[in-house]
């Protein structure tokens, strides 16, 4: 700060009455020049912080702007010997006497028979869906959110759990499919790559992005590559257009594309066929070139996972929602609720567009090679709405669960030939997973408090045991081995259930 010099200003001093005397011209400026001294070093104060926040800004801005590199990095794997405790889904899978879960932001290892857990590794977000196992591998993804701008795809030794590569992207990526020693991934941006499976070396990208958006969701078919992208925002929307595209597996090279004024959901390949759930119907194209086979407008659009072919018929199970008092795809349905996100939690991931309402299944049966309807099975309304999913097919029957609200939920078996109702199972909760399995259905029906897991038998839907668990299951289907039955809850549990009675073999409290 400099140093100010100021003029001594003598004292009048008078023995008698003060005297009034005229000032000079210094005086009368002497208080405008304060103001400006005061004025000139507070613009100077204000610039400088200025310069600091604008600098720290830059700083700022220049790691946030910084691209994601998108290629495997080798690092030192982090193992966190503390205790978690967790209110998040866990998410199974299994190979050979070994389990895979993920909880929160760990990946695990655990002992089959008794539980024990073999090894943990800490990742950088949280694990959002089952692990997948292969090559000696255990492939895992991790983010912040499903929006989140960053996710990682870990490649984990099954043995130790020791980080052998990890993948990073700029949007949520789920786990990759793994098929002749390539992992393929795509990404909600509309990346697709192979990696090397065991190094994790990139071979080949293709980037969509500018087409739009992709749920991240391929599958791979004698060489082919098919994957879906979609306008953002196209689930839901007006007038959505979507694009499919076939790529060859080995090196990205592009076949062929399909597109339409509609969503597009890949939900089936089966010999020279491509059954595509859209806004509009159900689609089958021919694998060779993408063109139409044929075309064939439903009661409901959304089968997701929900096709079944079987002696060249295909069953579909479509669902009609209502969206604020308009019927709709269900594609554009916001999974708000529990209870809607009980019922499409695995079918795919759905953009956000407006509340649930309402819901009615049909259970179609359609020549495969040219989509004529053989028969159909409404499910009968109670209070506006009955909802289905998880088909399956066994010994000429069709079985699947359905529910009305959070107090009814039912299991349905249908005779194949010609979809009369065989038998129908009553609960006073809604089931949130099924399967199907030697001759026995082993389903979960939650409540938001807790979950029982109950076998019926598949032929007569005799109820044949139950266990009731502490805590309610995750929306993923339990884990099944032939011989037990594991379930994973949303605190962190996992419950290993005995086929035979239900009985519980062991349990792991919070992972």
């Amino acid at each position: 700060m400099h140093d100010l010099e100021h003029e001594a200003r003598p004292e009048n001093v008078r023995s008698g009455p003060a005297e009034q005397t005229t000032p000079t011209e210094l005086e009368r400026r002497r208080p405008w020049l304060y103001v400006g001294i005061g004025a000139t070093l507070l613009f100077l104060l204000l610039a400088i912080l200025a310069g600091l926040l604008n600098s720290q800004s830059r700083a700022l801005r220049q790691v946030q702007s910084a691209p994601i590199k998108q290629h495997a990095t080798q690092a030192t794997p982090t193992f966190d010997a503390t205790t978690q405790s967790l209110d998040y889904d866990v998410n199974l899978n299994k190979m050979g006497d070994v389990m895979y879960a993920g909880a929160d932001i760990y990946a695990y290892a655990l002992r089959a028979s008794d539980g024990r857990q073999l090894w943990r590794f800490k990742l950088d977000g949280q694990m959002g869906e089952a692990p997948v196992v292969a090559n000696d591998l255990v492939y895992v993804n991790a983010n912040w959110g499903q929006y989140a701008k960053v996710n990682h795809i870990y490649a984990l030794h099954a043995n130790d759990g020791s980080l052998a590569w990890r993948y990073d992207s700029d949007s949520y990526t789920p786990p990759p499919t793994i098929v002749n020693g390539i992992a393929y991934l795509a990404t909600h941006k509309g990346l697709v790559a192979a990696l090397d499976a065991r190094t994790g070396r990139e071979l080949w990208h293709a980037n969509f992005h500018a087409q739009g958006y992709s749920e991240g969701m391929l599958q791979i078919v004698d060489g082919v590559l098919y994957v879906d992208i979609s306008e953002q925002n196209a689930y839901g929307s007006n007038n959505p257009t979507s694009t499919l595209y076939a790529l060859r597996a080995s090196d990205g090279k592009q076949l062929w594309s399909h597109k339409a004024k509609s969503s597009l959901y890949i939900a089936l390949i089966e010999h020279d066929m491509l059954y595509v759930d859209t806004s509009n119907g159900l689609l089958a194209l021919s694998t060779e070139n993408g063109r139409p086979r044929w075309q064939i407008p439903l009661d409901g659009s959304f089968t997701g996972p929900q096709l079944v072919l079987h002696n060249n018929v295909l069953y579909a199970l479509e669902t009609k929602v209502t969206l604020e008092g308009t019927p709709i795809s269900s594609q554009g349905a916001l999974l708000q609720s529990g209870l809607a996100g009980l019922l499409l939690s695995h079918i795919q991931p759905l953009q956000p567009q407006r509340p649930l309402k309402t819901g009615l299944s049909t259970l179609y049966a359609l020549r495969a090679d040219d989509g004529s309807v053989l028969w159909r099975h409404p499910l009968p309304a109670e209070h506006g709405s009955n909802w289905a999913r998880d088909l399956h097919w066994g010994q000429d029957m069709l079985y699947f669960s359905s529910f009305v609200d959070e107090n009814k939920g039912y299991v349905y078996a249908l005779h194949a030939n010609d979809g009369s109702l065989a038998w129908r199972y009553t609960s006073h909760r809604p089931f949130s997973s099924s399967i199907l399995a030697q001759g026995k259905l082993y389903l979960s029906a939650n409540t938001d408090q807790d979950t029982t897991v109950m076998a019926l038998a598949a032929r007569d839907g005799k109820l044949l045991w139950s266990h009731k668990l502490e805590s309610t299951a995750s929306y993923t289907d339990p884990l099944y081995d032939g011989t037990s039955l594991y379930v994973g809850t949303h605190t962190g549990e996992i419950y290993a259930l005995r086929l035979s009675d239900g009985s519980q073999i062991w349990k792991v409290n919070k992972l």
